[in-house]
């Protein structure tokens, strides 16, 4: 039986304090699971910028809250919607 959930995987570049620029939607079984898959992303994503640093984390996917919680810039939130 598969218990995965649905995350949703933010990353970017440097701290993204102001929000996350890249998302894309990961199947998992636990929040650390999912975290590990969005520094997959990070790392293959922007392995060439690692001097200003890649921020990541994952938020349970939840339509009442596509921002997660404003986590998500536009750019982030567009590639949701061809993911």
């Amino acid at each position: 039986m598969n218990n995965d959930r649905i995350f949703i995987a933010a990353y970017g570049i440097g701290g993204c304090w102001s929000g996350y620029t890249h998302a894309k939607y990961v199947s998992a079984s636990n929040e650390m699971e999912a975290e590990d898959a969005a520094y997959d992303l990070a790392f293959d994503e922007f392995s060439d910028h690692l001097k200003r640093g890649i921020s990541y984390g994952a938020f349970i996917k939840d339509d009442d809250d596509p921002t997660c919680g404003g986590r998500l810039k536009q750019s982030a939130r567009d590639m949701l919607q061809y993911d």
